[in-house]
């Protein structure tokens, strides 16, 4: 009787450990997250360079109104970046 004591407990110790680490990596990853300030592109704003800047600055860039932009060359969008067209067509 007394070694299923012991197996019962070792068994409780290690699954209390196990949601210990569980909701300490889940406070650690919920708290990690980055803001951004992105931008608005749209009436007066509708140009590669306040786009370039928009994205650059990262976060959401998001266009609020209908324009067209022509791009002279590639533009990098990193992990940060969502561009919302804000259902715009």
């Amino acid at each position: 009787m007394k070694e299923n004591n012991g197996a019962q407990s070792f068994i409780t110790r290690i699954t209390t450990s196990i949601f210990v680490i569980l909701g300490l990596l889940s406070v650690l990853l919920g708290t990690t997250q980055h803001v951004y300030a992105g931008g608005a592109i749209g009436s007066g704003a509708c140009n590669e360079t306040d786009l370039k800047t928009a994205i650059n600055t990262g976060g959401t860039v998001t266009f609020s109104a209908d324009c067209t932009i022509v791009l002279t060359s590639e533009i990098g969008i990193s992990s940060g970046v969502t561009i919302d067209g804000n259902g715009l067509w």
